[in-house]
């Protein structure tokens, strides 16, 4: 297992060094200096946010959100196929998906305070979020903290409840089992991460509760959300009764998604994508059968 571990880490961190490059030729672009950038990716506390987004417009939010996101469907929906690949019990896949997150949350404390530019954009640039101002870089950790704590626990105790309350004596539990464990896992590998594309461009904005300078949604964020967590869980639909049962499994991880606070909905999807399987294997009795 040490050696997927190690494979995916290059995988993730080849992934988020090419995501920075692009995003610092993206700043480069908008007219943004290089001490500019070496400013947003550094750690200084005090940055010119509000005269950064203004500059950058519409490209830094549509970078941003792709820098991080791109990324975090990868290690949400990539990691638990990876997982699920090369692990053969679910403690083991417990431990791969944790150790993912926690490597990255220590490489983030290690480089909290460097002040070398190239390090700080190959490693920063592409997964801070300008708009967060001065709490940008500990909106990340908070953010990787939530992913092990959603991936490693929320996903693989939910999913245990779950087997252990609907999958016990069937004949197709392994494959059942996987069925809910994409379900669940989607609405935050995908459903979140389109909801923050999209809902960047969105319109129709409100504010939300979260860490950082700027907290906004919009409802076309919100339409992405549950689009991502229901469409493509449709071949596994079946597990909890078809797809009007999916629907219900898409509004809890929406509602999870935009009211949870900001860098903690990887804690609250997973439990609410479990939350709506749940009551629908419960008042499907015959499907459990």
């Amino acid at each position: 297992m040490g050696q997927h571990l190690v494979y995916w880490l290059l995988v993730r961190y080849g992934l988020r060094f090419a995501l920075s490059l692009i995003t610092w030729q993206v700043y480069k672009w908008k007219g943004l200096s290089d001490d500019e950038v070496g400013l947003i990716a550094g750690p200084e506390i005090d940055i010119p946010t509000e005269k950064l987004r203004v500059r950058g417009g519409w490209a830094i939010y549509t970078i941003d959100s792709l820098g991080r996101k791109l990324p975090h469907m990868n290690n949400w929906a990539g990691l638990n196929a990876w997982a699920q690949a090369v692990t053969t019990t679910s403690w083991a896949a417990f431990q791969f998906d944790s150790m993912n997150s926690t490597i990255d949350v220590v490489v983030c404390l290690l480089l909290l305070r460097t002040v070398n530019f190239w390090v700080n954009v190959l490693h920063w640039l592409s997964v801070v979020r300008t708009a967060d101002g001065y709490a940008r870089r500990a909106n990340k950790i908070f953010a990787a903290t939530g992913s092990i704590l959603g991936m490693g626990v929320t996903v693989p105790l939910c999913s245990g409840v779950l087997g252990m309350l609907f999958a016990e004596g069937r004949a197709d539990r392994v494959a059942f089992e996987h069925a809910l464990m994409t379900i669940v896992v989607n609405p935050a590998g995908y459903g979140d991460a389109l909801a923050e594309v999209v809902g960047v461009l969105g319109k129709l904005r409100f504010q939300v509760y979260g860490m950082g300078e700027t907290n906004t949604k919009s409802v076309e964020g919100m339409v992405a959300m549950f689009l991502g967590s229901t469409v493509l869980s449709l071949s596994d639909a079946w597990a909890i009764g078809g797809w009007p049962w999916l629907m219900l499994v898409g509004l809890l991880s929406t509602i999870a998604e935009t009211w949870s606070p900001r860098a903690f909905e990887n804690v609250f999807i997973p439990f609410f994508a479990s939350l709506g399987c749940a009551i629908a294997l419960a008042l499907q009795p015959g499907l459990v059968d």
